[in-house]
């Protein structure tokens, strides 16, 4: 019986959290609206400036000179790269690795995919700045907190919910998580 008790009052919890969570983005959409801040912030994603052959070049740039050496390999790498606005975010995601976790095009390409959608690093730095090193020094970690910054374009809309939720809701990997994909609209 304490246990159902227990399970149910978890439950409860879970439930008010997400409602909590999602009042609060809409009242950072609504803010947002109000002041303005919508255009200053960010173009529309569908409108920005791509740095042409940006993630190409910083992935070849860390994996090893043999891995980017033969037309075939560089077809890979491009491929791979498509959907990248830019470099920063495999430079952001490589520079909290080590390098012999990505060094070979096995080990590059999840990094290069994960970050396909990701615009800058705005939504990876504020994520990464709720939460302890420990909980994203793991690649699969470290991914899962990029896929979960796609269409997030510029964490503040995470930052503000964590804000108002307070430290104790946003200091662990899947709380962050879990605010970014409903930031983002996909959850």
């Amino acid at each position: 019986m304490k246990k159902l008790i227990v399970l149910m009052l978890t439950l409860a919890s879970v439930n008010i959290l997400s409602s909590n969570v999602t009042n609060l983005i809409a009242d950072y959409e609504i803010n947002k609206m109000i002041t303005g801040q919508d255009n200053q912030k960010h173009q529309d994603p569908n409108c920005r400036d791509y740095e042409t052959g940006a993630c190409i070049k910083v992935a070849c740039s860390k994996m090893s000179s043999f891995e980017c050496d033969s037309r075939d390999e560089l077809r890979d790498v491009t491929l791979a790269c498509r959907g990248n606005y830019d470099g920063s975010c495999v430079q952001f995601v490589t520079s909290k690795l080590s390098s012999f976790e990505y060094d070979k095009f096995e080990e590059m390409q999840p990094i290069i995919n994960s970050c396909k959608n990701v615009w800058r690093t705005s939504c990876l730095q504020v994520s990464t700045s709720l939460l302890r090193t420990f909980e994203y020094r793991e690649k699969e970690d470290l991914l899962s907190i990029v896929n979960s910054c796609k269409n997030n374009y510029d964490g503040e809309c995470t930052r503000y919910v964590c804000s108002k939720l307070g430290r104790f809701e946003c200091d662990d990997k899947e709380e962050v998580i879990s605010i970014n994909r409903q930031c983002a609209g996909q959850d």
